[in-house]
C-alpha cells in the first residue's frame, strides 16, 4: 500500500471525512478519541471498549492489577467526555466491540477505527461485524497493521483486500504502529 502520511494523527486531518458519523473500537484512555474529535468534529462520535477484558493470568494479583487499570481508564474517559456525552456528540459504550455492533444498522457509520483486540480471531470478529456498518465509500482505518507476535491485524486486512471486501487506500510511515486505512467500495 502507498504511504499517505507520517502519523496516524495526520491521517484523520488530511484523510479522515469531516462531519459524519464514526466509531473508534478499542479506545483505552480515549487520547485518539479526543484528536477525532477535535479535528473531523464529527456530528457523531461513538466509543467502545470493553475495559474490564484482559489477560487470564493465573496470578491474582496481576488480574486484580489488570482490572484496576481498566478501570482507571474507563473513569478517565467517562471525565474526559463528559462535555461531549452530555452535549450528544459522543457515546461511550462499555462492550465487547463485536457485541456492540448489532447496536447499529447497516450503512450507518462514514468511518470506523479499528484498535481493540488485535489477535487475528479478534480483529477478524471486529472486522466482520462492522464491515456492514460501514457506508459504502466509508473507511475502515486499522491501527497496528504491523507484523508481531500474537497480532493477526496485517493479516486480517490483507484477507479483507484480496477478498474485493475493501480496497486500499493506504498505510502511515510509522515504525512500530502503523495504520491502514481501507475503502469499502
Amino acid at each position: 500500500m502507498k504511504v499517505l502520511c507520517k502519523k496516524r494523527w495526520h491521517l484523520v486531518k488530511d484523510w479522515m471525512p469531516h462531519g459524519g458519523i464514526g466509531i473508534e473500537i478499542g479506545i483505552a484512555r480515549a487520547h485518539f478519541s479526543r484528536v477525532c474529535l477535535s479535528l473531523l468534529n464529527p456530528d457523531k462520535l461513538f466509543l467502545v471498549d470493553a475495559w474490564d477484558k484482559g489477560p487470564d493470568t493465573g496470578f491474582i494479583g496481576l488480574r486484580k492489577d489488570w482490572i484496576a487499570l481498566q478501570e482507571s481508564r474507563r473513569r478517565e474517559v467517562y471525565s474526559s467526555m463528559r462535555p461531549d456525552v452530555k452535549a450528544g456528540r459522543v457515546e461511550i459504550i462499555q462492550s465487547l466491540s463485536a457485541d456492540a455492533a448489532a447496536r447499529f444498522p447497516d450503512e450507518y457509520f462514514d468511518w470506523v477505527f479499528v484498535d481493540a483486540d488485535h489477535s487475528y480471531e479478534g480483529c477478524h470478529a471486529d472486522a466482520v461485524a462492522y464491515l456492514p456498518k460501514l457506508k459504502s465509500g466509508g473507511l475502515m482505518i486499522f491501527h497496528d497493521y504491523v507484523v508481531r507476535e500474537g497480532y493477526g491485524v496485517k493479516q486480517v486486512v490483507d484477507e479483507l483486500i484480496e477478498a474485493g471486501a475493501l480496497d486500499p487506500v493506504g498505510v502511515t510511515d510509522e515504525k512500530r504502529k502503523v495504520t491502514a486505512m481501507l475503502r469499502k467500495p
